[in-house]
């Protein structure tokens, strides 16, 4: 059972104004990211697959799920990627 029925989101990030000074956030086609220091963590958020497809104006496929993972594993820092699979 679901404990919490409504998420409160964080609307202002003022308070972590700081922690955050060092992170860079895109959007974009994956393969075109600015990656910009070595020895960096990368958290990814790609677009659901099958469940729903909203956030992107094409359908990301399986194809471009592999696509992904192996772009990410030519990397030697670590990636988290998440999806609704």
């Amino acid at each position: 059972p679901l404990l919490n029925k409504k998420i409160n989101y964080v609307k202002d990030f003022t308070p972590f104004r700081e922690l955050l000074s060092n992170w860079t956030i895109q959007q974009g086609d994956f393969t075109k990211l600015q990656i910009r220091n070595a020895r960096s963590f990368y958290y990814v958020d790609p677009p659901f697959f099958r469940t729903y497809t909203g956030y992107s104006p094409s359908a990301f496929t399986w194809d471009d799920q592999v696509r992904l993972v192996e772009w990410c594993t030519s990397f030697d820092d670590p990636i988290v990627i998440s999806n609704s699979d």
